[in-house]
């Protein structure tokens, strides 16, 4: 180290007038690294510590970074740094803002310094400092070979990390963390915590940790997702706290993370099974409800029919008059179907089950619809093995569950696209799946349609709820098709988006 970078200044230095002179002085015996830019951006102190810092990252000569304005200094280091834009990007902000900004600054050698810019007034213009800690001395007590912390923080059985309180990375993980999102350790330390949380969890933890590190709040604890590598999600407890240096002052946040997957699964799993049981307890009710009414209403239709067919079919009176006779015909006749529908709805009888091929049913229902789909120009692409193994069920009564299905995809389609379309198309897919141990076959009806809104797809199997026009539906086929899979002892699900077409699944049990 030169005598100009050791005790100062770059030659013409006259915006900062004996303070960038004393400063060198006085930072020659600190432990801290030190740098020093004047008020055009030019770097005009450079102490021993942060020289040694450079060095052993590889620099050659640190003493040649004196008077290098900030986009030549930056230029210079950063074949030696791993994260360059984050480096310089601290120095912008702290311009920017005209506070304080800390960040990691990682060599390529392995070593790791705790960055802090400071911005500072000298003679109305901006001078910055920057200070350079090195994180092995700072996490000196869990890098002691004999200290019970390091033992604690090595095999913990939780995950521990202690986080940048500037950028939110990573500043050192253990071996649990890394093995709770499947990432190795120095994966994780190329990430801030913002990075591996789930999205819809982002805000409020990046919310929260702001309070922390602001001393707004002492501690917080959230439940939230994590990303695994793998893609999946992991549920994570995390209890967030401060770790203070002698003075009081914040130097990093602590993260313990506790993995609830499994109990965070387990809990969703009741939920839905308790949904399951007030959905089951509603159509009761209402299928109750509806047999009575249905045979109610059966009885009077039957006799305005009969008495309809009669006057339309009378040679003596005048064609408008059996004109309407007829259409009046048509109307009980839809009304019946109703009425056939909600006693299907109502109906509990006994399912008369027998071992049944799935390819069977699929072909025996596409020969019924064939003919419409093709009018809609509808394309149909069947993906039914003939290997599959027999499911035990009542064939009549799933051809039914499988007509409604194709039927509601093909009305949703047609939404989307009136007319001949090369995305017209409805897919009919079976597999087998196993769920909680236990071998299902899995029917899947897919549509690229118009899709549905969450509180439409919350609603589907609800009897009597439909989407669709005056005339257009009774709103039952679904609860019917979802009472079949259930006394079937399946299951059946929909996902969908709007504008993003729909999947039914019907899960039944193999013979």
């Amino acid at each position: 180290m030169n005598e100009r970078a050791r005790e100062g200044a770059s030659e013409d230095d006259a915006e900062l007038p004996g303070l960038s002179t004393s400063l060198a002085a006085a930072a020659v015996h600190m432990t801290t690294g030190l740098l020093l830019k004047d008020t055009r951006n030019r770097v005009c102190v450079i102490n021993p510590a942060f020289a040694a810092i450079l060095l052993r990252a590889g620099l050659d000569d640190p003493r040649e970074l004196i008077g290098l304005d900030g986009r030549a200094f930056f230029g210079a280091i950063a074949p030696h740094l791993v994260n360059p834009e984050r480096t310089a990007a601290c120095w912008t902000r702290a311009i920017v803002d005209a506070r304080r900004h800390e960040c990691v600054v990682e060599f390529r050698d392995g070593s790791r310094v705790r960055q802090s810019v400071t911005p500072m007034s000298c003679q109305g213009r901006l001078a910055l400092i920057g200070e350079y800690h090195d994180l092995l001395e700072d996490l000196a007590i869990l890098e002691d070979s004999d200290s019970e912390y390091r033992k604690i923080f090595e095999e913990g059985p939780i995950g521990i990390t202690v986080v940048s309180i500037e950028d939110f990375s990573y500043v050192r993980v253990n071996a649990r963390m890394a093995e709770i999102v499947g990432r190795t350790r120095a994966e994780l330390l190329q990430h801030s915590f913002a990075d591996i949380t789930h999205p819809e969890d982002r805000d409020i933890d990046v919310d929260l940790a702001e309070s922390l590190f602001a001393g707004d709040i002492p501690f917080y604890q959230i439940d939230k997702r994590f990303l695994h590598a793998s893609g999946r999600q992991v549920w994570g407890r995390l209890t967030a706290m401060l770790i203070r240096d002698a003075h009081g002052q914040p130097l990093y946040g602590l993260g313990l993370v506790e993995d609830i997957t499994e109990r965070k699964l387990a809990q969703l799993h009741r939920a839905e099974l308790e949904a399951q049981l007030r959905h089951s307890q509603k159509l009761e009710a209402i299928g109750t409800l509806a047999s009575g009414v249905a045979h109610e209403i059966n009885n009077p239709v039957q006799g305005i029919m009969s008495y309809a067919e009669l006057v339309a079919q009378d040679p003596d009176l005048p064609s408008e008059t059996t004109e309407l006779a007829a259409e009046i015909v048509q109307e009980c006749e839809r009304v019946k179907t109703i009425v056939r529908n909600l006693l299907t709805f109502a109906r509990r009888e006994a399912v008369g089950c027998e071992p049944t091929s799935l390819r069977a049913v699929v072909d025996a229902t596409f020969s019924l619809i064939r003919a419409v789909l093709r009018h809609d120009h509808v394309v149909l692409e069947i993906d039914v093995p003939e290997e599959l193994p027999r499911v035990s069920c009542d064939p009549q009564q799933l051809r039914q569950v499988l007509m409604n299905l194709i039927t509601n995809a093909r009305d949703a389609l047609n939404l989307r696209y009136p007319g001949h379309d090369p995305d017209k198309r409805l897919r009919v897919g079976a597999r087998v799946v196993e769920v909680e141990g236990r071998p299902f076959a899995e029917l899947g009806v897919v549509d690229r349609g118009a899709g549905m809104a969450a509180e439409v797809r919350e609603r589907i199997f609800d009897p009597f709820f439909t989407t669709k026009g005056e005339g257009q539906g009774t709103g039952l086929g679904l609860s019917v098709t979802h009472n079949i899979v259930r006394d079937h002892g399946g299951h059946i699900q929909v996902h969908s988006e709007l504008g993003s077409g729909t999947r039914f699944e019907v899960r039944l049990p193999l013979a």
